[in-house]
């Protein structure tokens, strides 16, 4: 394969992988405009990606709030947290637009 077939590959990949992740995305948006996040994963990585907005390019690797009172390593990879936050942060720098991204 040459390397323009192997990159098309991947970005149809990317593509791919994006439009599985936003299958469910009629459970978090609701018609009155509310965000509804689950409690665990999406809640963490929303979290995440608020942070590293908030402090672009910076990634949060040690969280105070787990393992309180010391904080632990997070053990999410940083990737689609960190490219939620630059997309967020091309459309503008208040938390108002990271929302709405």
């Amino acid at each position: 394969m040459t390397r323009t077939k192997i990159a098309l590959a991947l970005a149809l990949l990317m593509v791919l992988a994006f439009g599985l992740r936003g299958l469910g995305a009629v459970q978090v948006f609701s018609s009155d405009g509310q965000v509804n996040l689950a409690p665990a994963d999406s809640a963490y990585h929303a979290r995440s990606a608020l942070f590293s907005f908030v402090n672009f390019p910076s990634l949060l690797t040690v969280d105070r709030y787990m393992a309180y009172p010391d904080g632990a390593e997070v053990p999410n990879p940083p990737l689609a947290d960190l490219v939620l936050a630059g997309v967020a942060r091309l459309f503008g720098d208040d938390e108002a637009t990271f929302e709405r991204v």
